[in-house]
């Protein structure tokens, strides 16, 4: 019976996985795209120049968006680690916390 749930937390992570790639994309498309048309909406009244700098400001609310995300991810899977503090994530026997410095 074991193996059964072996598997299952098998299948379990590989689910959590794809749906974390998943929403990475996203975070990364909607911003980059919606900047893109917002930028190309306001460049036919304005002048073409518009659309970079609003193209390059989505990318990075993207990238913004993925750190984010991953950074939330990371802190979740080591917060479920044993001998870690579930509030903060890190290690119980940490020395180095934000009261000594």
């Amino acid at each position: 019976m074991r193996w059964r749930n072996d598997m299952a937390d098998k299948k379990h992570n590989v689910y959590k996985n794809l749906a974390l790639i998943s929403q990475l994309g996203i975070n990364v498309m909607v911003p980059t795209f919606l900047c893109l048309f917002i930028g190309i909406w306001i460049g036919k009244f304005i002048g073409t120049w518009v659309v970079i700098p609003l193209l390059f400001l989505g990318m990075a609310a993207g990238m913004r968006n993925c750190y984010l995300m991953a950074k939330k991810a990371s802190g979740a899977s080591a917060a479920s680690k044993p001998g870690s503090n579930p509030e903060t994530g890190r290690d119980v026997n940490d020395r180095h916390n934000k009261k000594d410095h």
